[in-house]
């Protein structure tokens, strides 16, 4: 088979993607309290929908893998704070340094990866 013609679309899809994961993430945490515990896992969406909940305050995260989003929810001041269970339990940091650098150090010391 010969190929004629090839065009580079992949990074006009990815914005499309984007939009879309957006406006679904945007739904997503319109359903989700505070105080909610999460399990969002790591790609595209789980980022979309952290993103959406950096709003949000008193939320827990109970996840296998966790990505950047960790971070950047708790930077955001989503995460509980105070005495307690602590507000992440995870079993994998994923991503770029920013997360698996951090991951221990979320701004709780209870922090647990397991």
């Amino acid at each position: 088979m010969s190929v004629d013609y090839l065009v580079a679309a992949v990074g006009t899809a990815r914005v499309v993607l984007a939009e879309i994961e957006a406006r679904i993430a945007a739904r997503v945490a319109a359903l989700v309290s505070d105080g909610a515990v999460l399990h969002l896992g790591a790609g595209g969406p789980a980022t979309a929908v952290a993103s959406a909940l950096c709003g949000h305050r008193g939320l827990r995260v109970h996840s296998g893998p966790v990505g950047d989003w960790l971070v950047d929810l708790d930077e955001s001041g989503a995460l509980v704070t105070g005495d307690g269970p602590p507000p992440v339990v995870a079993g994998t940091a994923m991503g770029t340094d920013r997360s698996t650098a951090t991951s221990t150090g979320i701004r709780c010391p209870a922090t647990a990866l397991t």
